[in-house]
């Protein structure tokens, strides 16, 4: 990756749905939830390998400071909460 994590673009979002918790039931594709305690224990019904919300090839990062699910715009916030710098990133291949 080219530029590092920095570039990894937006939160994936085919259906332009305003940022909300990953726990209501219509969210972002590319919203994942929060990782407590290390521990990451997720099912996604919208993330998908095939078809229009396929993730391969696509973006993932993991970011210093919980989603607050906030859509504030104010110092350090935006539409996707207050997250900070994305701290680990790749691309998703098969």
């Amino acid at each position: 990756m080219v530029g590092g994590c920095d570039t990894m673009g937006n939160t994936f979002n085919p259906d332009r749905i305003p940022h909300s918790p990953f726990q209501k039931r219509h969210h972002r594709v590319g919203t994942l939830g929060n990782i407590i305690d290390g521990q990451v224990n997720r099912n996604n019904r919208y993330v998908s390998l095939f078809g229009r919300n396929s993730v391969l090839g696509r973006g993932i990062a993991i970011f210093e400071n919980p989603d607050d699910t906030t859509q504030n715009r104010t110092v350090g916030h935006d539409f996707n909460g207050y997250l900070g710098t994305a701290i680990a990133c790749g691309i998703i291949a098969r």
